[in-house]
């Protein structure tokens, strides 16, 4: 998602604050104000299923992670989510930990070989079921809310086993729009 892992770490030092600051001043429209706790469940029978791409999940141990110097200022919860063992796309380990403001940052670590693929951030506003959803025995990572390059929606990866790749993604107002249909 991120040219290189410095990209992340400035762009995730910063995010939070830009974000906050470049929100509307205006009122939402009725309709839009209505439609804030989307999750991924909202969006039915069109989207990718967690089935579509399984893999067998391996029996590893957890391995420490290899820090490099781009993940420093996260290696504490990289180090705590690496120790709970595999938990995404078969022998990988999906950390996550909170930033603020209803905030997630993640990074991907192989529990093979202990480097870590990629990583992000996104803003979630704290509603159930926004939290990024993942399986041990799935390629598929969801992510719901303020996305990268002021996205909000929901967007679908496929983990190809060093970065993640868009597959599908679903706007606020599609979103929306389908929830508000009678």
């Amino acid at each position: 998602m991120y040219s290189s892992v410095y990209s992340f770490a400035k762009w995730a030092r910063s995010t939070f604050v830009i974000a906050l600051m470049s929100a509307p001043v205006s009122a939402p429209a009725a309709a839009d104000s209505m439609c804030t706790d989307y999750t991924f469940r909202d969006v039915g029978p069109t989207a990718l299923d967690f089935a579509d791409y399984y893999i067998a999940p391996g029996k590893l141990a957890p391995t420490a992670p290899k820090i490099t110097r781009e993940y420093r200022l996260f290696r504490s919860a990289i180090r705590r989510g690496a120790a709970a063992g595999p938990n995404f796309a078969g022998h990988y380990t999906f950390t996550q930990w909170g930033v603020g403001a209803g905030g997630v940052c993640w990074a991907i670590v192989n529990a093979k070989n202990g480097k870590i693929g990629d990583g992000g951030c996104v803003v979630t506003a704290g509603a159930e079921g926004q939290q990024p959803q993942f399986r041990l025995n799935s390629r598929l990572l969801i992510l719901t809310g303020g996305l990268a390059q002021g996205r909000d929606g929901i967007a679908y990866y496929e983990w190809t086993g060093n970065k993640l790749k868009e597959r599908q993604f679903f706007s606020r107002a599609q979103l929306c729009e389908h929830r508000l249909k009678p």
